[in-house]
């Protein structure tokens, strides 16, 4: 499995969607508006299931046997359940807040980063932390921490943080082989959207692989993307894409919104090969 280094000697192309109280990012794939949009948006379930009826039971009858609630393992695998997968792997994925000034304002950010090593490093976005004067930690438990920004690769929009030490309970995550990874398996993102709802999971498939997308403010552009209907929206930056084995597939990057910063169900994460 081929391996990025950057700083720490393992880097992921990552581009991002941050969240900037005093400047919203622009859609990366936005197109010439054309006045307001008559059209609805539709919510459509990612998984069908038959919705059980209750019969009640004649005067004299036995009442009929109630229906337990089932189960709820990711279809079609034997491998976990959504809850294990979130109580098991949420501990290595943090909330990231930045303190910084632009143009004389003073204003602050919000993403997303996962833990990779037991010495405290942390992936994030280069975007998420790019100007920062201070990046503050919030681990899935509450427990806060400084970090100090020790890498950071503009053309592939990744950091990479340090803190002193890990808060008890928490512990890196495992780098999966994006080579790996079909459309249509179920992937699982967990994140910070909107930079007030930290260690929210999402749940979809692989829509697509092989994705072109825009790396940023530069000119590169990454290749192999993972397409996924998982939701992603601002505050999501550098946050992991689980694979159903819990090792980070992707980092959750950009959006197709419309025009509108809000998760239209087109995201993509930059692949860990």
């Amino acid at each position: 499995m081929a391996a990025f280094t950057l700083a720490i000697g393992v880097v992921f192309l990552v581009s991002s969607a941050c969240m900037v109280s005093f400047d919203a990012p622009e859609d990366v794939f936005e197109e010439p508006r054309q006045g307001p949009s008559t059209a609805q948006p539709q919510v459509i379930p990612a998984t069908q299931s038959a919705i059980p009826t209750l019969t009640l039971p004649a005067p004299g009858e036995e009442p009929a046997p109630t229906l337990a609630a089932p189960e709820q393992p990711i279809p079609g695998t034997g491998q976990s359940s959504l809850v294990d997968i979130y109580n098991q792997y949420n501990p290595g994925v943090v909330n990231i807040t930045v303190y910084l000034t632009q143009s004389g304002l003073a204003g602050a950010g919000a993403g997303s980063g996962f833990i990779l090593s037991e010495d405290g490093y942390i992936v994030t976005n280069d975007h998420v932390v790019s100007g920062a004067d201070s990046v503050t930690i919030i681990f899935y438990d509450g427990h806060e921490a400084e970090a100090q920004i020790v890498g950071t690769d503009e053309d592939s929009d990744l950091a990479v943080l340090k803190v002193d030490a890990l808060p008890e309970g928490t512990h890196p995550l495992t780098l999966g082989d994006s080579d790996q990874v079909q459309v249509g398996e179920w992937v699982v993102a967990i994140g910070n959207p909107f930079g007030r709802l930290g260690n929210s999971m999402s749940v979809g498939i692989v829509s697509a692989i092989g994705r072109d997308i825009p790396a940023g403010a530069t000119n590169y552009r990454i290749p192999q993307a993972i397409q996924t209907d998982a939701a992603i929206n601002p505050g999501n930056s550098g946050g992991p894409l689980l694979n159903m084995r819990g090792e980070v597939i992707g980092v959750n990057a950009q959006i197709v919104t419309g025009g509108a910063e809000v998760n239209s169900g087109v995201g993509f994460a930059i692949p860990s090969n």
